[in-house]
């Protein structure tokens, strides 16, 4: 099939791979389809009150390539010429008449172009969502689902959006139940892929346990709740290495230096994903202390390259592992999460670094995304 796929950026190192996700599923579905992917990114840094266009075309990864630059617009009109420019750009340069299906990420502004294509050209659609619209942590994880808007219009033509939609998909059943909590539409769940090819069960030697964390230093991941309990843990023997950057940086420096455990702690900073795999090598447990997750890709490349891992009752992450992969702790809970480091690094020769990737593979791998879009792609094209 000839897939057109929309989303609001093509992350690469020139944007710190922000979202990769996006990418991943791209060259994913890339493998079985031709793609054409269209990146209609604002730019917030630049300003035109008649929301300039400019692009670049090229083939990558294989599939091809439309980046589009709009520039930010006047507030009350902004969305509208965001999607309206990306539009009219798709139109001009794209064939529509051969696509099959546009699948497009995000239900409001990628969403938004989509449903215009469909209404004049009756492309059928899909939509992946991948970010929760119910905004509190509390109720996310409890499932007292409040989504929040941010007006009436951007409630209407985003119920309008999946409506009309051929296929709504969402990453996890935590998205799949906020999302329900205003349309009660059928949604399908397909968790994101990952390319369990690019890592391995290899480990690098050391002489004490190395514990690693990769995130964005920011405070919804709870990186400081991990810092506290590696210093309450009773395990001494414990290096702590932090792969992200964010403004969090040097609290979380001082943090570690407080709690005595500053000699323990590497603070890589920001590491592209297309280099992440070396990382990977050299810990043997991965945590994930999020306060919420709508997924947890980090999570699942831990597991591919054979690691055991912790993680908080967050969201979506708690449906990812089980007693075979690793250990679940309290959201939030410092002493609960010390007392499971202490678990899991008493028994890590329980844990076959084989069995943890072939589970990474078989759930979360390109062939096992690719076997069920492919059934949804045939679905909404009979």
């Amino acid at each position: 099939m000839n897939i057109l796929f929309i989303a609001p950026k093509y992350p690469s190192v020139y944007n710190n791979f922000r979202a990769p996700f996006f990418r991943e599923q791209a060259i994913a579905i890339g493998k079985r389809h031709n793609v054409t992917y269209v990146s209609a990114e604002l730019h917030l840094e630049s300003f035109s009150a008649i929301n300039s266009l400019s692009y670049t075309k090229k083939d990558i990864d294989g599939i091809q390539l439309h980046e589009l630059a709009i520039k930010k617009g006047l507030p009350l009109i902004n969305s509208y010429l965001h999607v309206n420019q990306s539009t009219k750009y798709i139109e001009r340069y794209i064939d529509l008449k051969t696509i099959d299906v546009i699948h497009c990420q995000t239900s409001f502004i990628a969403g938004s172009i989509a449903y215009n294509l469909y209404k004049k050209y009756n492309i059928p659609y899909v939509i992946t969502e991948h970010s929760f619209y119910t905004k509190d942590s509390n109720a996310i994880v409890t499932k007292k689902f409040n989504p929040q808007f941010n007006s009436p219009i951007h409630k209407y033509i985003t119920k309008r959006n999946l409506k009309n939609a051929a296929a709504v998909i969402t990453v996890g059943q935590f998205l799949k139940e906020d999302i329900q909590s205003f349309t009660n539409r059928e949604i399908d769940v397909v968790p994101n892929v990952v390319n369990t090819e690019r890592f391995s069960t290899k480990r690098s030697a050391s002489d004490n346990i190395r514990i690693g964390v990769v995130g964005n230093l920011t405070p919804p991941k709870g990186i400081d709740l991990l810092i506290e309990a590696v210093a309450l843990a009773k395990n001494r023997d414990i290096t702590l290495d932090i792969a992200g950057d964010g403004l969090e940086m040097d609290n979380l420096k001082k943090l570690a230096a407080d709690r005595g455990i500053r000699n323990r702690c590497i603070f890589r900073g920001h590491i592209p994903p297309d280099n992440i795999t070396e990382f990977y090598k050299n810990i043997d447990v991965f945590v994930l202390p999020s306060k919420h997750e709508t997924f947890g890709v980090v999570l699942v490349e831990a597991i591919a390259s054979g690691i055991p891992v912790i993680t908080t009752l967050c969201g979506e992450p708690e449906n990812i592992v089980n007693s075979a992969i690793g250990i679940i702790a309290n959201r939030a809970d410092i002493n609960d999460l010390a007392e499971k480091i202490d678990i899991i690094t008493e028994k890590l020769n329980e844990y076959n670094p084989d069995d943890l990737r072939q589970y990474a593979i078989d759930n979360y791998g390109i062939n096992s995304f690719n076997k069920k879009i492919n059934a949804i792609y045939n679905r909404v094209t009979k």
